[in-house]
């Protein structure tokens, strides 16, 4: 079974390292040689299986629609990897991955919300938890643009601060990890598996919220050390918005 090892990022988080980039490579051992399945094919057939699951956790069926979240998230691994193995990425592709990322965790957040939660708190905590998630992914975005402004600098300095960040994060490369670990899909983890399993949404999501603000924040500080260390080394292989899947 091939493992199509360099068309995963160098540095993953823990859940993708343990599970899901696991589970993607038997899917790409299974469809990777059909030539005709394009990315947004499976990107398309994602947002049907995610619908399902939305469907699902509003009838209360958990376990079902658990087991078919977590797979719209290998498909979602999936889609990006084909279009690389086959090199057949298209403009159309791109933004239908996008577009049905955005739509798949707002349906099946709002489908929790419509199935067990349905004090005001729970719409406060869903609505919070979307908003953080998204200025996490607009702020990613905007790593490029500091990459370009710390690139036209004559000189960058490395500050103590910044040398504990690199020790730090070079640590973890020896196990190709990410330094921070509470990414997208540990989140969703978090959430839409122990939270609906548990019965306890509320509080795995106000659990969620408050890492997520924390993480957000030591992010930025680390993405801009990593940025730096890594144009004074000339080296862009672990730049975070660059490692993407």
């Amino acid at each position: 079974m091939k493992t199509f090892r360099r068309y995963f990022p160098k540095l993953n988080t823990l859940y993708d390292k343990l599970f899901l980039n696991y589970l993607a490579i038997i899917i790409l051992n299974l469809i990777y040689r059909f030539k005709f399945i394009q990315p947004y094919h499976i990107s398309i057939f994602g947002f049907f299986v995610s619908i399902s699951s939305a469907i699902f956790f509003m009838l209360d069926y958990f376990i079902l629609a658990i087991i078919l979240f977590q797979f719209v998230l290998v498909l979602d691994l999936v889609d990006g990897k084909i279009s690389k193995i086959n090199k057949s990425s298209t403009m159309l592709g791109i933004i239908v991955d996008s577009y049905f990322d955005l739509l798949i965790v707002v349906m099946n957040s709002y489908a929790l919300l419509f199935s067990s939660l349905t004090d005001t708190l729970s719409i406060y905590l869903i609505n919070i938890f979307l908003v953080l998630n998204y200025a996490e992914a607009w702020m990613d975005k905007q790593m490029i643009q500091v990459y370009y402004f710390l690139k036209k600098k004559k000189k960058i300095s490395i500050n103590l601060i910044d040398k504990l960040i690199i020790r730090y994060t070079n640590y973890f490369k020896k196990f190709e990890l990410k330094g921070i670990f509470f990414s997208y899909h540990e989140r969703y983890f978090l959430i839409f598996v122990l939270g609906v399993y548990f019965n306890q949404i509320n509080t795995f999501l106000l659990a969620t919220i408050i890492i997520m603000i924390v993480t957000f924040h030591l992010k930025i500080i680390f993405e801009i050390t990593i940025i730096k260390n890594s144009i004074i080394n000339n080296d862009i292989n672990y730049l975070g918005f660059r490692d993407k899947n």
